[in-house]
């Protein structure tokens, strides 16, 4: 085995690393890509329940006698609702953020990958080149070696 071909073991050694790589992180941003679509998902719903809840409330509200007690726990359930929003909201954030981070990790992957692909194409090009070489190389000694034996026959006949 030649040192060019060992070379070119390890580039497919790695190459096939870079694309397990690859493999993984587009996995991975299909993953956050999915997250990312269920938290908003998420805080769609719960801002238009919320508002029928509100309207619900209110309609409620005005459709009695109240007292202050009745307001207060208005305002309180509205408050929770606008809470659980902001979380909702930050949640869906931080899903924005994680695919964006997991589809750059991929078009880094991607980028390695092909980098890797093309130093293995590289590396093949040149053994190929080294076989031909060599190839040639041995077809030329065949050669002269039927060269060498037709001219020692030539000569041997002619010293009979």
């Amino acid at each position: 085995m030649t040192v060019l071909s060992e070379l070119l073991r390890i580039k497919i050694f790695r190459e096939k690393k870079a694309e397990q790589f690859l493999l993984v992180a587009k996995q991975n941003s299909k993953i956050a890509k999915i997250n990312e679509i269920n938290a908003k998902k998420n805080l769609l719903r719960h801002k238009q329940e919320s508002a029928e809840e509100e309207r619900k409330l209110y309609s409620d509200l005005c459709k009695k006698i109240v007292c202050i007690r009745d307001i207060d726990n208005l305002k309180i359930q509205v408050e929770l609702m606008k809470i659980k929003e902001e979380e909702l909201e930050n949640e869906f954030q931080q899903m924005k953020e994680l695919e964006v981070e997991a589809r750059k990790k991929e078009q880094e992957a991607t980028a390695q990958y092909t980098e890797t692909v093309l130093i293995r194409e590289k590396f093949d090009q040149m053994l190929q080149a080294e076989n031909i070489e060599r190839k040639f190389v041995e077809d030329r000694f065949q050669e002269l070696e039927i060269e060498e034996s037709a001219e020692a026959k030539f000569l041997l006949s002619r010293s009979f």
